[in-house]
């Protein structure tokens, strides 16, 4: 794909989002001039604690919002009743299948807190300190068939210190991946594929191997550390 620009005015966008990420996007979005109505939110578990000031934040806006689960066909409806240029997924947990991925004319986008296609699934952050990368990225993607294979829009790369904890790599890569919304939607940039198979990390969380080396158990430790949970 060779010089996409999102943005056009009166675009209507779809966020599939949920909790205090969804509120950030949504003030980043405010910040670039999006109105209320320009947006519609996807969510999910809105009964759980983490999420019900998400939707309070978003009635109070009047921001519509739905929660469609696992149906794409639900999903699709929506977007055409929208008529909504762009789908931005960010902390979403449905994987997107027809008749979404076969909808002419919308461009949907992943926000993936990972380096692509080295680290794909879940639990990414923890994995690389666990790993001991020197690094750790989040990767705005086209979304495909294949989970966590589509083109790359962007990429950043943030350094992993001794003392950097899962907490704060989240925080830093999350908060920059929203601040660079600006670019994902209004910059003329060119999508590429990725390179390699990389590996898929399941929806499972880290736990101890007894054959590891204290200096991977450490890092087991600072990989798992993320307040408000406790040890």
């Amino acid at each position: 794909m060779k010089g996409k620009k999102l943005y056009s005015p009166n675009m209507k966008i779809i966020i599939c989002t949920q909790g205090s990420v969804g509120i950030s996007i949504i003030r980043k979005l405010f910040e670039l001039r999006f109105k209320p109505c320009d947006i519609t939110i996807i969510t999910y578990d809105i009964n759980e604690s983490n999420n019900r000031l998400f939707i309070s934040y978003l009635d109070f806006l009047n921001i519509e919002w739905f929660e469609t689960g696992k149906d794409m066909n639900k999903l699709a409806d929506i977007i055409l009743l929208k008529n909504a240029s762009v789908l931005l997924s960010v902390s979403y947990k449905y994987i997107f299948k027809s008749p979404v991925l076969d909808l002419p004319n919308v461009t949907l986008i992943n926000l993936h807190p990972g380096r692509l296609p080295d680290y794909r699934g879940c639990f990414l952050i923890p994995w690389a300190i666990i790993n001991d990368e020197a690094s750790v990225e989040y990767t705005y993607h086209l979304i495909n068939e294949v989970i966590d294979g589509g083109d790359i829009i962007l990429r950043e790369r943030f350094p992993v210190f001794p003392s950097s904890t899962a907490f704060d790599l989240h925080f830093k890569v999350m908060n920059s991946a929203i601040n660079s919304l600006e670019y994902v939607f209004f910059s003329n940039w060119q999508a590429y594929p990725q390179i390699g198979e990389g590996r898929y990390y399941k929806n499972i969380f880290p736990t101890i191997d007894p054959l590891w080396d204290n200096h991977k158990i450490d890092r087991f430790k600072r990989a798992t550390y993320f307040p408000p949970y406790h040890e």
